[in-house]
C-alpha cells in the first residue's frame, strides 16, 4: 500500500511542474487579497511573481505562464507603476527568453532560419547564464 501511494505522489509532483505550481498559489493568494486587505499581501505576491521570472520554463504550459507574466509587467511600465524600471525590464528579458526557450526547444523550430540573427542575436537560454547577472 505504501509503494502505491508513492508513486500516487510521485505521478502529483510529476504532472505539477513548478511554475505551474507557483502560478497557482498566485491565483490563490489574488483571491484572498480580494477578500482581505490587498496591499498586506503584496509582499507575497511579489515573491511568488519573483520565483516564476527566477525559473526556467520546462514546458508550454510553463512558458505560457511566464509570458502572461512579462505582459503584466509591460503594463506596469506602460502605466508608470513600477519603481525601478530597469529591474522591471531585466525580469520581462528573463521571462520572454525563458519562454522562448521552452517554445524552441518543445517545437523544434530553428530560430536562424526565421530571422532569428535579426531578432535574437544574442539569444540564449538565460539560465545557463549565473544567476548574479539576472538579480
Amino acid at each position: 500500500m505504501l509503494h502505491n501511494a508513492n508513486r500516487l505522489e510521485a505521478t502529483e509532483i510529476t504532472h505539477n511542474p513548478p511554475i505551474l505550481s507557483l502560478a497557482r498559489r498566485l491565483e490563490s493568494l489574488y483571491q484572498q487579497a480580494e477578500s482581505f486587505d490587498f496591499l498586506s499581501w503584496g509582499s507575497e505576491i511579489s515573491a511568488l511573481e519573483d520565483e516564476i521570472s527566477a525559473s526556467p520554463a520546462t514546458s508550454l504550459a510553463e512558458a505560457a505562464v511566464q509570458v502572461m507574466l512579462a505582459s503584466a509587467y509591460i503594463e506596469r511600465v506602460r502605466e508608470d507603476l513600477v519603481e525601478d524600471t530597469d529591474q522591471v525590464l531585466e525580469k520581462m528579458e528573463r521571462l520572454v527568453r525563458s519562454a522562448l526557450s521552452a517554445v524552441v526547444r518543445e517545437s523544434g523550430v530553428n530560430l536562424a532560419e526565421l530571422a532569428g540573427e535579426r531578432y535574437t542575436p544574442e539569444y540564449t537560454d538565460p539560465f545557463r547564464r549565473s544567476s548574479a547577472t539576472w538579480n
